[in-house]
């Protein structure tokens, strides 16, 4: 192996490693609250780019210009950075096959003729000078990409139910911001476990003639899409309530 070979073999190998410890530092600080929920989240997808970037260049110049004459290095002289790059690569296919049929909306309701309202959560600092209503034109990519989820009616008492709604919402971990018991209402937030982005929520409990009906909405905070986040957490609330309450 030539000397300019080793040489720009050990800056990418410095490079990939730095980028790895990117991967498993920022959401580390994220998660402890050291770095701003967007700000881990940017970094993160920076490291990204670079370790497949620098697997990249790794990869590509023994074949390109001035450097076609070089050695070109073994797969155990240049593993270091191919891997990190493959690793990092990795990330983004399984978050994109694994979210590959959802729409780009962030704002998911179980009623879209009427929409539970936000009361609470434009109180909320972080919601000042947000739009909090639900975006007309979300409804039919919900519908194509969401069409299971609908208002969850049980057999017990609108009393009942908000009972059992208000100490789920407790158990799972949500941050409360509003109940209102004459309207059968409930309001919180939940933090993501990694990046610690917060999702505003609200319940809405209503009687029906024979029974009770449960509408939710979940808006995501930050992003133009939420990867199936907001269906999934009404999924699991809607499951929950189900096994507390049997229709």
């Amino acid at each position: 192996m030539t000397e300019p070979t080793a040489a720009y073999l050990s800056r990418a190998k410095n490079v990939s490693l730095l980028a790895l410890a990117g991967l498993v530092l920022v959401p580390g600080g994220t998660f402890l609250g050291i770095l701003p929920p967007f700000v881990g989240f940017q970094l993160f997808m920076l490291a990204i780019l670079v370790a497949i970037g620098t697997a990249a260049y790794v990869g590509i110049r023994p074949r390109v210009g001035r450097f076609k004459n070089q050695t070109r290095p073994s797969f155990r002289v240049a593993g270091i950075p191919l891997l990190i790059g493959v690793v990092a690569l990795s990330i983004p296919l399984l978050q994109r096959l694994s979210s590959s049929s959802t729409p780009i909306i962030n704002d998911i309701t179980t009623d879209l003729a009427e929409p539970p309202a936000f009361r609470a959560a434009l109180k909320l600092d972080a919601n000042q000078g947000r739009d909090m209503s639900y975006p007309p034109d979300f409804a039919e990519l919900q519908r194509g990409a969401y069409s299971d989820l609908k208002s969850l009616q049980l057999g017990a008492s609108p009393a009942t139910v908000f009972s059992e709604v208000e100490k789920l919402c407790i158990e799972l971990g949500w941050e409360i911001t509003g109940v209102d018991r004459e309207e059968l209402r409930i309001e919180g937030t939940e933090t993501t476990r990694i990046f610690r982005f917060v999702d505003d929520v609200v319940i809405r409990v209503r009687p029906l003639r024979d029974g009770t009906k449960i509408d939710v909405r979940s808006k995501s905070r930050a992003g133009k899409g939420d990867m199936g986040a907001n269906a999934a957490r009404i999924r699991r609330f809607f499951d929950a309530m189900s096994r507390r309450l049997p229709k």
